[in-house]
């Protein structure tokens, strides 16, 4: 579920936390200096855990970070927020698995031009390079029956 959805310092950084079965994570938007662009930093915790839990005892690891297009508005970077927080509280989202389903709402968010790139955390990448692995085997397993 999501846990929470706020804006400080008058708008300029927003973050939000979802707490799911599989996974749960915190997520802000904010900027990355002074006069430069916004950001999105998404930090995951244990999900038996609270956020505040997490926060406090220094276990929130880094699982990824996406930099912003820099024309993405006030009212952008709100829905680029609700949009993760939304998608990754759904089932398919906790299903999906934290890594996964946060790769596939950045490319999502890419191609509707809100995000310009990514990177993940090295142990997270690793997940995903072994997810797109078995993905292509088990296609070309399909196929060959197929064939």
């Amino acid at each position: 579920m999501t846990i929470s959805s706020r804006s400080h310092f008058f708008g300029f950084s927003n973050y939000g936390v979802v707490q799911g079965i599989r996974f749960a994570c915190g997520i802000s938007i904010a900027p990355e200096g002074m006069f430069k662009g916004y950001s999105v930093v998404i930090m995951g915790f244990d999900p038996a855990d609270t956020w505040q839990n997490a926060y406090h005892n220094d276990q929130l690891r880094l699982i990824g970070k996406a930099i912003l297009h820099p024309q993405v508005s006030k009212a952008g970077r709100a829905y680029v927020l609700q949009h993760l927080l939304t998608w990754l509280d759904t089932p398919d989202g906790q299903n999906l698995g934290g890594a996964m389903a946060i790769y596939t709402n950045f490319l999502f968010l890419k191609q509707e031009g809100f995000i310009l790139e990514w990177v993940f955390h090295p142990e997270i990448q690793e997940i995903l390079d072994r997810e797109f692995e078995a993905a292509k085997a088990s296609e070309a397993s399909e196929a060959s029956k197929v064939a």
